[in-house]
């Protein structure tokens, strides 16, 4: 049913449920060099023994046969579906509406105003603003955005590029190279990123001039249900005696929150960007 409710949004002929391309592995939708899966967490969880490895291997597999594979959360479709298809009309070049960014200003953005572009169009919201936010804005409207803060998770660098996208349905072109350079000009020091893997190949990173320097192992959360509900750092065990009905100090963070119905689902993990 989702799946159908996302193919009705384009005037495209999917190959559906293609098994040619990755030795009999599935893709749930392809178009030319470009695949989209459709991840349900109640089937892409623990439960059904999809490991750590499971999407990111498929990712990297793909990637080897020329395609990149989309990966989307089921809810992500059902609570987000224009957004789900701005950005997959991006990674097929059908995006119509078309600014360039040397007819666009730049000035900073309020937090106020950066919460709800983001919250409106980055599909990971804006759970991380940065205090440094950077807008291109076209006839007075906030068209792209480019946020920046310290170095949260590696101390090695000054800075961390957050968050970047434009407004939906619309490409920016040249938007992300005017606000990095707008920013290179202000703030000096070395830049580290993370471009998540279920939607990104890091061509945008490098062909700004970034030098990618590792792979982060998949990250993590729990369903219950088929419900999103619990991130890593919620459910470290030192905190589930007070969110779990069945508790016990003997068991593994993983064993309590099976024991409580809650499984693993694992991302495509990141891949680590580095400007000197």
């Amino acid at each position: 049913k989702i799946e159908k409710s996302l193919i009705d949004e384009f005037d495209i002929d999917f190959i559906q449920n293609d098994r040619s391309v990755l030795n009999g592995k599935e893709i749930d939708l392809l178009y030319k060099n470009i695949g989209i899966e459709i991840n349900g967490l109640y089937w892409h969880s623990s439960r059904f023994s999809k490991d750590k490895y499971y999407h990111l291997n498929k990712t990297k597999l793909a990637e080897s046969k020329g395609i990149q594979l989309l990966h989307f959360w089921d809810y992500e479709i059902k609570t987000n579906l224009a957004l789900v298809k701005s950005m997959i009309n991006s990674k097929l070049g059908l995006t119509n509406t078309k600014i360039y960014a040397r007819k666009c200003i730049i000035k900073e953005v309020s937090i106020v105003d950066t919460k709800q572009f983001l919250d409106s169009n980055h599909l990971q919201g804006s759970g991380a603003v940065g205090k440094i936010r950077l807008g291109l804005y076209y006839n007075d409207n906030l068209v792209s955005i480019m946020t920046f803060s310290k170095a949260r998770f590696n101390k090695n660098y000054d800075y961390e590029l957050i968050r970047f996208c434009n407004l939906i349905n619309t490409n920016v072109i040249g938007g992300a190279s005017k606000l990095l350079k707008h920013f290179k000009n202000k703030y000096n020091g070395s830049i580290i990123s993370y471009a998540n893997r279920r939607f990104s190949n890091g061509k945008l990173y490098e062909t700004l001039g970034f030098k990618l320097i590792n792979e982060t192992e998949p990250n993590y959360f729990y369903e219950k249900g088929g419900l999103l509900s619990y991130s890593r750092t919620q459910s470290q065990k030192h905190k589930l005696s007070k969110i779990l009905d069945d508790f016990d100090n003997n068991l593994t963070e993983v064993e309590n929150m099976n024991n409580n119905n809650y499984y693993q689902v694992f991302d495509c993990g990141n891949l680590v960007y580095v400007m000197e």
